[in-house]
């Protein structure tokens, strides 16, 4: 008998909707925080304000593209489920050895 863990498709599942919700909560998360940014940037007057304001535009175009794309994946992706499944047998090795 073989003392490889392989972690069973419902706990493969179960990471790969809690990555995919991760990453989810992240980008929006990044996207609220770059409007914040830009809104503060906006009530300012310097001479360098059109460079920052550009800058704060550019972040929250990305921020917006990444948050689309996160939002738009799907969440059980063969790459998605292959992955949650090599992090579920990582974890699983690093509690056997501690």
């Amino acid at each position: 008998m073989s003392d490889t863990y392989e972690p069973t498709e419902d706990e493969i599942v179960n990471q790969a909707l809690d990555f995919h919700r991760r990453v989810i909560d992240f980008e929006i998360e990044q996207l609220i925080f770059r409007c914040l940014e830009y809104d503060k940037e906006s009530r300012r007057s310097d001479r360098l304000h059109a460079a920052r304001m550009a800058k704060r535009r550019s972040h929250v175009i990305c921020n917006v593209k990444f948050t689309y794309y996160a939002l738009t994946q799907p969440p059980l992706s063969e790459d998605g489920l292959e992955s949650a499944r090599r992090w579920l047998i990582r974890k699983h090795s690093e509690k056997k050895s501690s």
